[in-house]
């Protein structure tokens, strides 16, 4: 079972609307330990339902109305969501601070 859990970690996407964020460090950490838990039975649907996210069955199973996914009021919403990156700071020595633009 952890072998299965490691491979759907592995194959977890990238958030690219929040790439600091790790959802698969949060799966490694908490779900390992609850897998150990639970019984086989309930441990095997839990990876089952892991699994078909990863492979977007659900999303296939039930595809969102296109109205949802533009919006009329702003019909880019998502795609601009999507594209918004957090800005570096720049880093000044100690003597930047005293000649920051």
């Amino acid at each position: 079972m952890e072998a299965r859990l490691s491979s759907i970690i592995r194959q977890w996407p990238k958030d690219a609307a929040r790439p600091w964020v790790s959802f698969p460090k949060m799966l490694q950490s908490s779900f390992q330990s609850r897998l150990q838990k639970m019984n086989p039975v309930e441990a095997n649907e839990q990876l089952q339902s892991l699994e078909n996210l990863v492979n977007n069955c659900y999303s296939k199973k039930y595809e969102p109305n296109p109205a949802i996914l533009q919006p009329k009021f702003q019909p880019n919403y998502y795609e601009q969501i999507l594209s918004i990156r957090p800005k570096k700071r720049r880093r000044y020595s100690w003597l930047g601070w005293f000649f920051r633009d």
